[in-house]
Formats: C-alpha cells, sequence, structure tokens
C-alpha cells in the first residue's frame, strides 16, 4: 500500500512543451493550512484502489518524511480524504523494515517530540 496524503485543487498544467501539477495541501479549516500552492514537475499516475475498494487514478508524487528523527524518501498519492480521520495515511512500503507497529499506542512520535 502507498502512503496518501489530504490535497485539494489539484492541477496538472502543460506549459511550452513542460508538464507539472499544482496543489493545496490540508483544508482551509486545518490548523496548519497555509493556502500555498506546491508544484511538482516529477509526478506519475497510478491506478489505487481507494479506502472503499474502488479504483481510481491519482497523481504519485516523491518527497521526504521525517519519523522518529529519522528522514526516508517516500512515494504519497495525492487524495480527497476531507471525509477520512487523518489527513495522511502511511503506507506498508513506508513502513515495512523500518517501523513496528503497535496499534494499541498512539501518538508516540508527538510524545518522542515533546520530551526533547
Amino acid at each position: 500500500m502507498t502512503s496518501s496524503i489530504h490535497c485539494h485543487e489539484v492541477k496538472r498544467i502543460e506549459r511550452g512543451g513542460a508538464e507539472y501539477i499544482t496543489f493545496k495541501l490540508l483544508d482551509p479549516s486545518h490548523p496548519q493550512y497555509k493556502n500555498k500552492a506546491i508544484r511538482v514537475d516529477d509526478f506519475t499516475e497510478r491506478k489505487v484502489k481507494n479506502s472503499f475498494g474502488q479504483s481510481e487514478y491519482r497523481y504519485v508524487i516523491k518527497t521526504e518524511v521525517t519519523l522518529f528523527g529519522e528522514t526516508f524518501e517516500a512515494e504519497f498519492t495525492l487524495a480527497d480524504r476531507e471525509k477520512m480521520r487523518n489527513p495522511v495515511l502511511l503506507g506498508k512500503r513506508l513502513l515495512k523494515g523500518r517501523f513496528l507497529v503497535d496499534v494499541s499506542k498512539q501518538n508516540l512520535s508527538y510524545k518522542k517530540k515533546n520530551k526533547a
């Protein structure tokens, strides 16, 4: 499973032979919303199954993510996660071989950050 991040106003643009996508992360109601359009020219499009089991095409970008003080390159699909509880879903590809997931615990990274 690929990781996914909530975004909106996703646009694919072609200009002068170059192609890129723009998007905004999160929603205006989110406390960390910045109303900033992000432009990416290194992207692909992939068919994925959404949380309801339906296939759809999504843009896939590569970016860095920092977890527990370590930074990794990861792929994220751009998705409308407005109705989901969390704006980011970390997939098995990112976690496999790096982390042990204990579903009985939560907010461990946040707690570690506040101790430092």
